[in-house]
C-alpha cells in the first residue's frame, strides 16, 4: 500500500509541475482521467476532453476548422498522440482551462483570425517564410524559449529582420515592448509607437510568392 501511494504521489508531482497551477482545472482533468498515463491517443484524448468541458460535439461539423486548430496545437507532426507536455503548453498560451467553450474559441480566434501565425516555428524557418518578402511582413510564432509566450519576426524598413518577444502570462494580456492589450489580434493592429517606428505596418505573409 506504501509503494501504491508513493507511486501516486509522484504522479501527482508530474502533473503539478508540468501544468502550472492557474491551470488548476487542467490539473484536475489529467488526474482524473489519465493518471499515470503520459501519453494518451488523440481521438481517446478529444472525446474525453470535450466532455469533461461539456462541449457538444453536434454544434460543430466534423470537418469544423475548430478542430483542425485544436489538433495543430496538441499534436506534433503526423503523431495521433498528445502528452501531458504538449498539454500543458498548449494552455500557457491559450487557457486557463474552463468549463465551456472557451478554449476552443480562443485557439480557433489565434490560428485563422492572425493570417501570419504559425505556432510551432523555430526562428531559423520563419526567417526562410520571410525571404524575398515585402518589408512590414511578419511571422507570428509560440516562444521556444519561454511557455505562453510568443515570438514576432519582422521584416523592417531596411529589409533587415528584427525579432520581438511577446511577453503573456495565462488568463493575463499581452505586452510588447511598453504595450499591452487584451488580444494578441488587438496587439498587431495597434498603433505601437516606438515599435511602428522600427518597422513598416505589418502585414501577414503571402506563402504564394
Amino acid at each position: 500500500f506504501a509503494q501504491i501511494l508513493s507511486k501516486k504521489s509522484i504522479e501527482h508531482i508530474i502533473i503539478e509541475g508540468t501544468i502550472s497551477a492557474v491551470n488548476d482545472l487542467g490539473r484536475l482533468f489529467w488526474t482524473q482521467y489519465f493518471l499515470g498515463t503520459w501519453t494518451v491517443p488523440y481521438k481517446e484524448f478529444l472525446v474525453t476532453l470535450m466532455t469533461f468541458l461539456g462541449i457538444n460535439f453536434s454544434k460543430y461539423t466534423v470537418d469544423d476548422l475548430r478542430w483542425q486548430c485544436l489538433k495543430s496545437v496538441l499534436v506534433k507532426d503526423k503523431e495521433e498522440f498528445v502528452t501531458i507536455d504538449e498539454f500543458g503548453k498548449m494552455l500557457e498560451w491559450f487557457g486557463p482551462l474552463e468549463k465551456g467553450y472557451q478554449l476552443l474559441e480562443s485557439i480557433y480566434s489565434v490560428c485563422i483570425t492572425i493570417k501570419g501565425f504559425f505556432g510551432d516555428l523555430s526562428s531559423e524557418e520563419a526567417s526562410k517564410v520571410l525571404s524575398g518578402k515585402d518589408k512590414g511582413t511578419y511571422v507570428l510564432r509560440f516562444s521556444a524559449s519561454e511557455h505562453g509566450c510568443n515570438a514576432l519576426t519582422v521584416l523592417n524598413k531596411e529589409r533587415v529582420l528584427q525579432q520581438f518577444k511577446i511577453l503573456h502570462r495565462t488568463g493575463q494580456g499581452y505586452t510588447l515592448l511598453n504595450y499591452k492589450t487584451r488580444t494578441l489580434s488587438e496587439l498587431l493592429k495597434s498603433n505601437l509607437g516606438e515599435f511602428s517606428a522600427r518597422s513598416t505596418p505589418l502585414k501577414s505573409p503571402s506563402l504564394n510568392t
